[in-house]
């Protein structure tokens, strides 16, 4: 039953849906983001609108796709990629994310997580493309 719901989680943040999203994650939910952390559902879902909704104004096209394998009954990892395309250039993208599964079976903690050379290739793009991170 985790696993749905995880992989329900993944697949609305995938379509910007933070509605659905939102309601896969306890209220005190803890995010271990790379700008730091992030404590609340709320907080948490505003922080992942308003990444998604950055890249789709700066890029021309964008995809995000998710993957889930369960690591255990309470933990997951979600393998997140985006696939861009700007000024004729495409770049895809990939992160992953540990979630941790309460007795409720809601997200309870999200950590970050870089896969190696991902991050620096994505900065590349973005200085080929002309297209600079928000402040």
């Amino acid at each position: 039953m985790n696993h749905e719901r995880v992989v329900a989680f993944a697949a609305a943040l995938d379509k910007d849906d933070f509605e659905t999203a939102i309601r896969f994650v306890a209220n005190d939910c803890v995010y271990e983001s790379p700008s730091g952390q992030i404590v609340g559902a709320a907080k948490i879902m505003d922080s992942y609108a308003k990444n998604a909704a950055w890249a789709r104004d700066a890029f021309d096209n964008l995809e995000f796709r998710s993957h889930v394998d369960m690591r255990s009954p309470t933990e997951a990892l979600i393998e997140y990629t985006d696939i861009t395309k700007h000024k004729g250039v495409g770049h895809t993208y990939r992160c992953q994310q540990i979630v941790t599964i309460d007795e409720d079976g809601l997200i309870c903690a999200i950590k970050h997580r870089e896969i190696p050379g991902q991050a620096e290739a994505l900065n590349a793009f973005f200085e080929k493309v002309g297209v600079q991170r928000p402040q």
